[in-house]
């Protein structure tokens, strides 16, 4: 005679959450979360007047292929997402020159591959106020040996997958790489 299967103990009546009950999360063993808030930045895009002559007259080389309006302002309001995770995940990282600037705008490069080679957008951010800030598109082109500036950020941004780096004492380094798909959850 073949013995039966054994009884597994189930759950019996239903799960109660206590929400007066202290657990675990990042910062703590023992807490208790108590609310749960969104945050709304309003970013503005706008155009330097050098990017919109390269756009329609292209420089002393011809016409610039591949900085389409449509193209540029895509891949500068995916990357919002992308900048926001890297000035929370790594020290020292931050995108928003501060309301009070003594020096010119923090320019960051944003980057991607396409078929033609590599888009280079030069984007700086400005705080404006407590929820707006705005950003400026400087230039674009196409081109796989963009050149960055020492202490520069640049963002490659490619379908779910992205990399920080670092213009370091003119070694290209590597910073974060992250494979969150912000465009995807839109």
């Amino acid at each position: 005679m073949a013995r039966r299967p054994r009884i597994k103990p189930g759950i019996i009546g239903r799960i109660v959450n206590d929400e007066l009950s202290y657990g675990p999360n990042k910062g703590s063993k023992n807490a208790r979360k108590v609310n749960v808030q969104s945050v709304h930045l309003e970013y503005e895009i706008w155009y330097d007047r050098h990017y919109i002559v390269r756009l329609q007259f292209g420089d002393r080389v011809g016409k610039r292929a591949g900085i389409e309006e449509k193209t540029i302002l895509k891949l500068a309001s995916d990357s919002l997402s992308y900048l926001t995770y890297y000035s929370l995940q790594v020290r020292n990282f931050s995108f928003v020159s501060p309301e009070k600037q003594t020096a010119h705008t923090l320019r960051i490069v944003l980057q991607r591959d396409t078929e033609n080679g590599t888009l280079n957008v030069v984007i700086g951010f400005c705080h404006l106020s407590a929820r707006n800030c705005e950003a400026t598109i400087y230039t674009a082109m196409v081109i796989d040996d963009f050149r960055l500036s020492d202490g520069q950020y640049a963002v490659l941004i490619n379908e779910g997958h992205s990399i920080l780096y670092k213009m370091d004492n003119k070694l290209l380094r590597e910073i974060y790489t992250s494979s969150i798909d912000f465009e995807s959850s839109r």
